[in-house]
């Protein structure tokens, strides 16, 4: 006889370990990250979207403030002048 017979079944034993007390662990953890990266993925093709469309907005806002500012600039310089206009003496004639 040899000597591997008189040693325990280790391939038996740890087999049977695994199946009753690791496998389910590892079959349920494994779909979890599976279903993580596929989310991360998703993520992934999704974001760059979000981000031009952030970009867009940014630009379209601060466009906005731009336009409604100079509006604001040459309503206010309109109303200078006309009171400027209006300080100026007004003369009865010409021939002074």
């Amino acid at each position: 006889m040899a000597i591997k017979d008189y040693l325990p079944d280790f391939k038996g034993a740890l087999t049977g370990f695994y199946e009753e007390n690791v496998k389910e662990t590892v079959e349920t953890k494994t779909q979890e990250f599976k279903h993580l990266i596929q989310q991360n993925a998703a993520i992934g093709e999704i974001l760059p979207k979000l981000t031009k469309i952030y970009a867009k907005l940014k630009i379209h806002c601060l466009r906005n403030i731009a336009l409604e500012t100079l509006s604001f600039i040459l309503a206010f310089s309109s109303l200078a002048v006309m009171f400027a206009i209006e300080s100026i003496p007004a003369r009865d004639s010409l021939s002074d």
